[in-house]
């Protein structure tokens, strides 16, 4: 990235940082994930950053993922039903595409 980046995570785990980096990205914003290439990288500083110009709509992405993650959120996967984290866009046993959200009443 070589205008001024933006950080928008600071992740604990460099697996969920990478998710967050993915799915920024199918949201159509570049991510960078910086300091995982560390021995110690679980638990350290590692961080999602993303250009500043997309940093408004990133943490808007990020804060519905986290939400979304404390709150233990899963989704069935409608072809093999595997429970998936919510976070994840496509389910990690056969790529089925998450269906879509229903509105909440």
């Amino acid at each position: 990235m070589s205008e001024t980046s933006r950080k928008v995570l600071h992740a604990h785990d460099p697996v969920h940082a990478h998710l967050v980096a993915g799915l920024l990205l199918s949201h159509g914003i570049g991510a960078v994930v910086v300091g995982d290439d560390h021995p110690w990288a679980n638990g350290g500083d590692i961080t999602v950053h993303v250009a500043a110009r997309d940093a408004e709509r990133a943490a808007a992405v990020v804060a519905e993922i986290e939400a979304n993650r404390s709150h233990g959120a899963h989704w069935m996967c409608p072809e093999c039903e595997l429970f998936a984290p919510t976070e994840l866009v496509t389910c990690p046993a056969c790529g089925t595409l998450r269906p879509p959200r229903r509105a909440r009443s």
